[in-house]
């Protein structure tokens, strides 16, 4: 196929410095719809601790009032906390609406935390303070279920939480990894090409490992007068027995059920 002799056009993607950063009067900022409180408590919470560290927000000056481009929710917490004044990335009146959109865009992305990086400095911070779990919600503002899973990123081996703080395996699969036992997790280590599937795999398998022991889904060499199929039913059939009597289906009492059935195939 002859090569064409036609380029495409450019796209222009050059961002013109049209903005100036500054403190804005609350006052001044226009809050086109109010959130819901509980939508904004949580930044509240950091706000009023903390004031607006690393909270700058972007703006179009509208004739001395201005509109919001991004951080509504922190303009709202910072007017409940009573500051006076945002930090605020303010673009001319007239800012063509592409080009917000792609500063909210890169705004939105620039604070997406690294997990790994945000679990140490959770870490670090309970050390040094001498915090719990609650104290990093309460203080922070950060959701008390969001700082437990951030934690729980703590029981991947080394080799893959530095995987993850590099950015070499995703969060998905980093939470299913942590689920894994480190024996488990180390099985995986050799994967070329670790999926979610992979380890969702190794995962069930363990479950199942230490839900029962193995033994009763090994199957003896069907006779003449036995199928894989009737086999199979009596390896269920006896699982279920088990289960029966089991409390709640607690590992321990399933596997007290298990003896139970040998003693009983002993005497038959």
């Amino acid at each position: 196929m002859a090569e064409t002799t036609e380029t495409m056009e450019q796209l222009d993607f050059k961002i013109p410095q049209t903005w100036e950063r500054k403190e804005v009067e609350i006052d001044k900022i226009i809050i086109e719809e109010e959130l819901q409180s509980g939508v904004v408590a949580p930044t509240y919470k950091s706000v009023s601790h903390l004031g607006m560290l690393f909270q700058e927000v972007v703006l179009v000056d509208q004739e001395d009032m201005y509109k919001i481009v991004a951080g509504r929710r922190r303009v709202q917490a910072a007017r409940q906390a009573g500051l006076g004044t945002v930090p605020a990335l303010v673009l001319q009146a007239g800012t063509p609406e592409a080009i917000l959109a792609t500063i909210t865009v890169v705004e939105n992305m620039n604070r997406r935390p690294n997990p790994a990086v945000e679990a140490e400095s959770l870490g670090t911070m309970m050390a040094a303070y001498k915090w719990s779990q609650q104290d990093i919600a309460d203080h922070l503002g950060i959701p008390l279920s969001h700082v437990k899973s951030s934690l729980k990123l703590f029981k991947l081996i080394p080799e893959f939480f530095a995987q993850l703080k590099e950015g070499r395996i995703t969060l998905p699969i980093a939470k299913a990894l942590r689920e894994l036992p480190a024996e488990g997790q180390r099985e995986l280590l050799g994967e070329e090409k670790l999926t979610l599937g992979t380890v969702s795999g190794a995962l069930r398998t363990k479950k199942l490992e230490n839900l029962v022991p193995a033994e009763l889904f090994r199957l003896p060499e069907p006779t003449e007068e036995e199928t894989v199929d009737a086999l199979i039913r009596e390896a269920i059939a006896k699982l279920e027995r088990a289960v029966s009597i089991t409390t709640n289906g607690k590992k321990e009492s399933l596997e007290e059920a298990i003896k139970a059935l040998r003693k009983e195939d002993a005497h038959v």
